[in-house]
């Protein structure tokens, strides 16, 4: 954070007292009283350290103390205060909010530093345990052994060389319960795998530490993925995604979670193992992960990418979690079962949306094809021209369903007639549909198969390939025989 070095107070800054016994106030002499209903005085303030707790103004304060600061404004006699006396944490972060969402916000960076610094030693559980969170967020940006050392985005960093948002890594820490938990009732920490003991010290220490090292297992085993950051994906070109701050909140979810999982399976006290033994332990599960990164493809990234809202880090903690099970299947974790399924039957809808006129349109090419080249006649485009295979099959579908009155038109099945009918003009359709040869039509007839039987088999790269390399063919076809206007 900058400091400028001309500025003026022209609010006054918000403060709590804390303090066992009442402040003391002495009235100044009556003759010293303003005219107006203001009473002049001597407030006594607590003599203890950390006894006023700012609530609003700690950019202003900081530039008032700051050693670059204009000496006519840093030696000034006055400094313009509105104090409050032994208000709670709740009515304290609520009187904050009130502020703040009616003027300009205090960034959520700089409170988080704030908070790294003033409740390492609080009383309070839950102010504790999140300041140790930022503070193991902090040091991992400052720590040169870190993967993500000077990546970190806090107050201090310059604009535009940073990536990772100091909040979503602390928030990530927290839910991934690695340091540890709240006990309300008694107002203790239940210690995490990461804590160390009652000293701060001892616990950011070990923590950064054990993250450093697991990092590094992707930093340096899916190295050319990390050091894209966050590089923009585009189809066939994929962008970065672990040293994201995405990325990096997911890896940390992740690691609280196969923490948990290799603990309750072998019987692992982790808390007991040094850094190195720590990670060793989890190191066999994140392999298929790092290889996965080694070489993704854009269709890959979207994968995590396509998360977005406060529970993106989630998702993509199950989607690793998903590329582990495909590889150990024994691997089970709870809920993973039924975010599969949800991502199976969302992605078959997405799939059905894109592939089912794309039916439509091979029908619609299929018979525009054959009655411009044998006539409009059902002697012509269907006796003549269609393969005996599809004439068969066709005429015994329409007698399946003669009830319904079907055309022969109707009785077409795509993509299989498609395929028999593009394979008997294979030069014709070839150049119609600018393909240099018909292999996409087996790959068509696998995504119809995955989408149409269960148990379904889904692909998700394949959005993208009926997006990007079907769907231009098609078009090309129709433009050719005059279906679309160009």
């Amino acid at each position: 954070m900058k400091c400028q070095h001309n500025l003026v107070f022209p609010t006054n800054i918000v403060i709590n007292f804390r303090s066992d016994t009442r402040l003391r106030f002495d009235q100044a002499a009556k003759d010293d009283q303003p005219s107006d209903d203001l009473t002049v005085g001597k407030l006594t303030l607590p003599n203890k350290f950390k006894s006023a707790w700012i609530i609003d103004g700690q950019h202003r304060l900081f530039n008032y103390f700051h050693k670059d600061a204009d000496p006519r404004f840093r030696t000034r006699p006055q400094l313009p205060v509105i104090a409050f006396e032994n208000l709670s944490y709740e009515q304290e972060a609520d009187l904050c909010i009130d502020i703040n969402s009616k003027q300009v916000k205090v960034s959520s960076s700089l409170l988080l530093e704030l908070n790294a610094d003033v409740n390492l030693d609080s009383t309070n559980a839950g102010q504790k345990l999140n300041a140790l969170a930022s503070k193991i967020a902090l040091e991992l940006g400052r720590d040169r052994s870190s993967p993500i050392f000077d990546l970190i985005k806090t107050e201090r960093a310059t604009p535009g060389e940073s990536f990772i948002a100091l909040p979503q890594l602390v928030k990530a820490l927290g839910k991934s319960s690695l340091i540890g938990t709240v006990d309300s009732r008694a107002n203790l920490i239940v210690p995490g795998v990461l804590y160390g003991n009652e000293r701060p010290e001892s616990t950011i220490d070990r923590a950064v530490k054990v993250i450093s090292s697991y990092l590094r297992l992707f930093s340096e085993g899916a190295k050319e993925h990390w050091n894209l950051k966050h590089k923009r994906n585009v189809p066939n070109d994929p962008g970065g995604h672990l040293c994201t701050s995405l990325g990096v909140a997911t890896l940390i979810l992740l690691l609280g979670d196969l923490v948990d999982h290799v603990g309750s399976t072998h019987n692992i006290e982790f808390r007991n193992l040094g850094p190195d033994d720590f990670v060793s332990q989890v190191q066999r599960l994140t392999e298929n992960i790092i290889e996965f990164f080694q070489k993704p493809t854009s269709e890959d990234i979207q994968r995590f990418r396509i998360h977005r809202g406060s529970e993106a880090a989630i998702f993509g903690m199950r989607e690793m979690q998903s590329i582990i099970r495909d590889a150990e299947v024994s691997f089970d974790r709870p809920g993973l079962d039924d975010f599969l399924h949800e991502r199976e039957t969302i992605l078959i809808d997405e799939l059905n949306q894109i592939y089912r006129p794309m039916e439509t349109d091979l029908l619609q090419i299929v018979l525009s094809y054959l009655k411009n080249e044998f006539g409009e006649t059902t002697d012509g485009w269907f006796i003549n021209g269609t393969p005996a295979a599809v004439r068969q099959r066709v005429l015994s579908e329409r007698d399946k369903q003669a009830n319904e009155g079907k055309s022969l038109e109707e009785c077409f099945t795509m993509t299989t007639d498609a395929k028999l009918i593009f394979e008997s003009y294979r030069s014709d359709f070839q150049s119609l549909l600018k393909a240099p040869d018909l292999r996409w039509l087996d790959e068509l007839q696998t995504i119809r198969n995955g989408i149409s039987h269960a148990p379904y088999d889904i692909k998700p790269h394949w959005i993208s390939y009926l997006t990007h390399e079907i769907q231009p063919m098609i078009d090309n076809a129709k433009r050719s025989l005059g279906l679309v206007s160009e």
